[in-house]
């Protein structure tokens, strides 16, 4: 259910592609006490951004997730910051995030919503 799009104006070398997935998945699977088998990351990278006026490393998380609390955003946020300093290069103060809870009834699955 926990989903998370990365995307970076950095290039990530295609052979660190997945360890920077697998990472990511560890982390989020840890910090939403959800089993990893049902955590979805994405990993668009490489492509044009400009934050603040310049074209610094930057990079724009989307964590989606159903039952997602108000409380749990900011130590989310300062996970995916320090993942984003750790694994994309990119500064902390070069990141947004957006957060979202979303309903049970609007996240499709196996054909189904869950």
């Amino acid at each position: 259910m926990p989903m998370l799009m990365i995307r970076t104006n950095q290039a990530i070398a295609a052979d660190q592609r997945e360890a920077v997935l697998a990472e990511a998945s560890r982390r989020i699977a840890q910090a939403v006490g959800k089993p990893e088998k049902f955590v979805m990351v994405s990993l668009h990278d490489g492509i044009p951004m400009m934050f603040g006026g310049g074209t610094e490393p930057a990079a724009y998380m989307e964590f989606k997730n159903i039952g997602l609390q108000g409380d749990q955003t900011e130590g989310l946020s300062n996970l995916l910051a320090s993942f984003a300093e750790d694994w994309l290069n990119v500064g902390r103060e070069r990141l947004y995030v957006e957060f979202a809870d979303i309903p049970r009834g609007w996240w499709g699955f196996n054909g189904g919503t869950l």
